[in-house]
């Protein structure tokens, strides 16, 4: 008997922080005048939270948390940005996010400030003028596909 206690412990304490998190946002979003409040400053929370992910990482030399931050950061800002024809540029951001986090996660961490980190922001930084010049394009074989619907 202790022992499924001391499983039930583990897993209510692997849960609770995010648990308690997921509550207070949706209590958020249910109660209308919270909602008004909370509403303008919602996009600083985001930017304020990758910021903090991003200096959190670079203080314990986590080099996967520190780009998988900064690639959300470009995501984020580079959909906000592109212009709204730029469908082509908005799929490849939706493609390249969730691969560049899983290539983050699956290579070994040898920090931030080496040759492996230098190459992980030089693969960010391709991606991102790739990414903008797709979206310059008008008119391409890549834009038929994404207004065929």
């Amino acid at each position: 008997m202790p022992r499924h206690v001391a499983t039930v412990r583990w897993l209510a304490r692997l849960i609770t922080p995010g648990a308690w998190l997921l509550l207070a946002t949706w209590g958020l979003t249910q109660v209308e005048p919270a909602l008004l409040t909370v509403a303008p400053y919602a996009r600083f929370f985001c930017f304020a939270a990758l910021a903090a992910a991003g200096l959190l990482s670079w203080y314990y030399s986590q080099g996967r948390v520190l780009f998988s931050a900064l690639v959300l950061g470009l995501a984020i800002w580079g959909l906000r940005t592109l212009p709204a024809s730029a469908d082509v540029s908005k799929l490849a951001v939706a493609f390249l996010l969730p691969i560049n986090i899983a290539l983050f996660a699956s290579l070994s961490e040898r920090g931030t400030v080496t040759r492996s980190g230098l190459l992980k922001i030089a693969l960010i930084a391709v991606e991102s003028a790739g990414v903008v010049m797709l979206g310059e394009l008008r008119g391409g074989p890549l834009e038929a596909p994404a207004h065929e619907s």
